[in-house]
């Protein structure tokens, strides 16, 4: 009984030497032992500044219209008979588009024809007898004036039925028949529109900054949404001297240069118009220029991986590069991206 007892105590001194060896071991870690501080850098990404041509261009939008577009409507009042074109179709100045019922106005010539000849009659007779003295002066006047409104009449009677054929102004393709046979030709409405699209302009208005840039012959380029990214050319072919009616901006006219055909009339062009040119301009991107306290700054990068912030003086906002006028200098590493994280002197991690 006596030596169970003996046993107790000593695994009861053990566990007790144990927890005070433990108890130790970790107040000994922690005035004692010094640990490592393990830092976590700022990852940021650098590119270096360089000097590259600037083009700035001012973007307008602006519908794609035919050289000339003329709507046909019929100067004579009657029945369509036929119509001898339709959508598409190519047309020389003098084609027959359609024709009129010209029953009417055949008789009104044939009236008109004979109340000509009979003025004309009467007229030969009086200018006889007038120089015969046989009538008077105002019987002799009086015939003149009549033969004049006679061969009047008969001119337009003939001009009424000539109306009745309606032909093209212009040469050019068919964009739109608003008439079919049996319908009347009244309207306000064109029958037919004819488009010369021998040649196709962007008529654009662009703001003063813009206008004073260019001049007559200046190529631009310009792209049509609906034919992907592909880029097309066009010429400056006129510029107003004076802006719109009410307004600040200035009309321009560009000629299209396309022979492949792609570009057609009624498209819309995104037109890039030139507005800025500098060579040899030291720049950034623009994503590396951020505003602190009130000033525009980069973050460099220095020796040992350190940031430094300089305040810079930026030019021509290029989209994708901003131009350093003052701060900078040429091949300097900037961070133009993680900057927003980081401060002066801090050390960071190029990824």
């Amino acid at each position: 009984m006596g030596e169970l007892m003996n046993k107790k105590k000593i695994f009861t001194w053990i566990v007790i030497l144990l927890v005070i060896g433990l108890v130790g071991y970790r107040i000994y870690n922690s005035f004692f032992v010094k640990k490592e501080e393990v830092i976590q850098k700022n990852i940021v990404s650098v590119e270096e500044t360089k000097e590259i041509d600037i083009i700035k261009s001012s973007p307008v939008s602006a519908k794609i219209v035919p050289k000339e577009e003329i709507g046909v409507i019929p100067m004579a009042q009657g029945q369509i008979t036929s119509i001898n074109v339709k959508m598409g179709d190519r047309v020389s100045s003098g084609s027959v588009l359609l024709t009129i019922d010209s029953t009417q106005q055949g008789t009104m010539v044939n009236k008109a024809k004979e109340g000509y000849v009979s003025a004309s009659n009467v007229f030969d007779r009086m200018n006889r007898l007038y120089q015969e003295g046989a009538v008077s002066k105002q019987e002799f006047e009086n015939a003149q004036t009549q033969l004049a409104i006679a061969n009047e009449t008969y001119t337009s009677a003939k001009d009424a039925y000539n109306n009745c054929i309606v032909t093209s102004p212009i040469d050019g393709y068919v964009t739109s028949v608003n008439r079919t046979v049996g319908d009347m030709s009244g309207g306000a409405m064109p029958a037919v529109t004819i488009a010369d699209v021998s040649s196709l302009t962007i008529d654009v208005n662009v703001a003063e900054s813009v206008v004073a840039k260019i001049k007559e012959g200046d190529i631009v380029s310009f792209k049509v949404g609906t034919l992907g990214d592909k880029t097309y050319q066009g010429k400056v072919e006129a510029i107003s001297p004076a802006p719109v009616s009410k307004g600040v901006t200035y009309p321009v006219k560009i000629k299209v240069l396309d022979e492949t055909g792609e570009v057609k009339a009624g498209m819309f062009a995104e037109i890039n118009i030139k507005s800025v040119e500098k060579s040899k301009a030291l720049v950034v991107p623009t994503s590396a220029v951020v505003i602190k306290k009130g000033e525009t700054k980069v973050a460099v990068l220095g020796k040992n991986n350190k940031v430094k912030f300089k305040v810079v003086k930026t030019g021509i906002d290029a989209d994708k590069y901003m131009e350093i006028k003052e701060g900078l200098t040429l091949g300097e590493k900037v961070i133009v991206q993680g900057q927003e994280y980081v401060v002066d002197d801090e050390e960071v991690l190029v990824k």
